[in-house]
């Protein structure tokens, strides 16, 4: 690092504001070079106002042999916040710390990339209580209970990283003190925590591995993209307190959903304000503006969709094109088209009892039917009146509007 930059007290390369260099111009004179604040450059380019650090791919794998030797060069870097050491050849831990403890102030870390295994018996011990900030990505880590340990050696941690280890265990642990020992308990842990990546984990089930996290009272990012979750069941706490209390951001791009009624379960989370959502079962046989627009719709306390602002006429415009879409179905179901075609198909006869049924499942297939019909319910009238008229149809349609 040292080499990279120049002290202070260094020759200029520009005393008299010219570089020793010439440019050669069209008619085949020499023009000189001009460098103008060199000094003022310089002195904004020094290691002691430099906080943060990239050694990224540089082919480090152990510590200095002995550490006593360089802590007087090391000395230099003590106010150094963040160091990234993505894409080096790491894979003990003990190397790894103590490379780390040569950096008392740090706040930032990145490890990403490294063939770290997990902890096992290592401890992080206290020298790590400043960190705010730390990147496992694509580490070897193929436990939850490393993640647990570093949990509690970082109280203070605020954006944690994991996407691409195996975390599958983390079912065996608890987030709750009640039934589970010490081990495998995550009360207490991570109460600091404001961004969670949790891409490619193997985690499989929303209820079992995601809301482990529902209790994190800082938590405001959750990403759990490429993981196999075809359900999501937002399951209230038992003292009725809410579940991911301060999430606003929700990615999960490249799961399994495959329903709208698993993301209307969304609701649930009344804080979260930009969802990411696309490379899914659900949205992969859809045009990208019928996916956005019934999202919008479906979900309506979101701000952002796949990181777009959601603007207040593209809301309006979304929930009235829903609402109508669901009022054609349920007309079709009131004058019986539909139970017309099923009962040609089954052979059997149709009924009351049958009307009812059908609409009941419509309206449970579309929560946020009824509360957008009312929102909309002058506008959506005179567009049903204006369209069907005097006709049988547009009475139906009054009738359910009203």
């Amino acid at each position: 690092m040292r080499s990279r930059y120049v002290r202070p007290d260094a020759e200029l390369i520009a005393p008299d504001n010219l570089l020793p260099h010439v440019a050669r111009t069209s008619s085949g004179r020499d023009k000189p070079i001009e460098f103008w604040g060199e000094v003022k450059l310089r002195n904004r380019q020094q290691l002691e106002v430099v906080e943060e650090i990239s050694l990224r791919m540089l082919g480090i794998s152990k510590p200095p042999p002995d550490v006593a030797l360089v802590l007087e060069e090391i000395a230099e870097f003590n106010h150094l916040r963040g160091i990234d050491l993505a894409g080096n050849l790491l894979s003990d831990w003990e190397d790894v710390l103590k490379i780390l403890r040569l950096f008392p102030n740090l706040q930032n870390i990145s490890l990403a990339s490294n063939r770290i295994n997990d902890l096992g018996s290592v401890a992080l011990g206290t020298s790590f209580l400043n960190v705010k900030s730390l990147n496992l990505n694509n580490c070897n880590i193929s436990t939850f209970q490393t993640i647990a340990s570093i949990g509690a050696a970082i109280p203070h941690l605020e954006e944690l990283c994991v996407a691409h280890c195996d975390l599958a265990d983390i079912e065996s642990f608890d987030s709750s003190s009640e039934n589970s020992d010490e081990e495998n308990r995550l009360e207490g842990l991570f109460q600091n925590l404001v961004l969670l990546d949790l891409s490619n984990c193997q985690l499989t089930s929303w209820q079992r591995h995601i809301m482990k996290f529902r209790n994190l009272p800082r938590l405001e990012s959750l990403i759990v993209n490429d993981n196999t979750i075809d359900c999501i069941e937002v399951v209230t706490n038992g003292d009725h307190s809410a579940v991911f209390p301060n999430l606003t951001s929700l990615q999960l791009a490249g799961t399994t959903i495959s329903t709208w009624t698993a993301l209307d379960q969304l609701n649930s989370i009344p804080s979260l304000r930009s969802l990411r959502l696309r490379n899914t079962p659900l949205t992969n046989t859809l045009g990208v503006g019928e996916v956005r627009s019934t999202v919008i719709a479906r979900l309506p306390s979101l701000e952002f969709f796949n990181a777009s602002p959601i603007t207040n006429r593209e809301r309006v415009e979304a929930e009235r094109r829903y609402v109508s879409t669901v009022s054609r179905e349920l007309l079709l179901i009131s004058s019986g088209v539909i139970l017309a075609a099923e009962r040609d198909t089954d052979g059997g006869e149709s009924t009351g009892d049958d009307d009812s049924a059908k609409q009941d499942q419509m309206f449970a297939k579309h929560p946020q039917f009824k509360i957008l019909l009312e929102k909309h319910k002058d506008t959506m009238l005179s567009l049903a009146n204006a369209g069907c008229g005097s006709s049988n149809q547009g009475n139906i349609g009054e009738e359910i509007i009203n």
